[in-house]
C-alpha cells in the first residue's frame, strides 16, 4: 500500500508542477527525484498547499524509501505513525465515537481496558493510512482542479 501511495502522490505531484511548467519537456524528461519534485511544488505553489500536505509528503517519501531500499524495516511502524500524525484529519463521526469511549471511561472500573479499546479502534495505521492518503490526495486534487 505504502509504495502504491507513493506513486499516487508522486504522479499527483508531477501533474501540479506541470500545470504551472510553461516547458514541460525538460521537466518531463529531468530525472528529479520524489523530493526534488516536492521543492519545485512547494515552490511553486507555496502557500496556496498547506504546509501539513508538504511535511505529508516528506513522512511518506521516507516510509517509501524505508520499504523500498531495507529488507526488514525496523522503523516501518514508527514512520507510519509519523506519516499518519501529519496527515491524518479526525472526522466529527471519530471525535464524537473518542468522546464516548472517554465518557465511558469515567464511569468504567477498567481503565485500562477502555484506554487500550481506544487505541486499537482509533490509531490501528491499518486503518488509519488510507484515511490519511485519501486526505492527502483530496487536498492535492483540490489545487489540480
Amino acid at each position: 500500500m505504502v509504495l502504491n501511495s507513493h506513486l499516487i502522490i508522486e504522479e499527483l505531484i508531477d501533474l501540479l508542477n506541470e500545470k504551472i511548467i510553461r516547458n514541460q519537456a525538460p521537466y518531463k524528461k529531468a530525472k528529479f527525484t520524489f523530493n526534488h519534485k516536492l521543492c519545485l511544488l512547494e515552490a511553486l505553489y507555496n502557500d496556496d498547499i498547506e504546509s501539513w500536505v508538504y511535511h505529508s509528503c516528506r513522512q511518506l517519501n521516507s516510509l517509501r524509501n524505508t520499504y523500498a531500499h531495507i529488507l526488514e524495516p525496523d522503523k516501518s511502524e514508527e514512520k507510519i505513525r509519523a506519516f499518519l500524525n501529519v496527515s491524518y484529519r479526525c472526522n466529527v463521526k471519530l471525535e464524537e465515537e473518542i468522546v464516548q469511549h472517554l465518557r465511558r471511561l469515567k464511569q468504567s472500573d477498567s481503565k485500562n481496558l477502555c484506554l487500550i479499546e481506544i487505541q486499537q479502534r482509533h490509531y490501528d495505521s491499518t486503518k488509519r493510512f488510507p484515511l490519511a492518503l485519501r486526505e492527502l490526495v483530496n487536498n492535492l486534487l483540490v489545487i489540480l482542479e
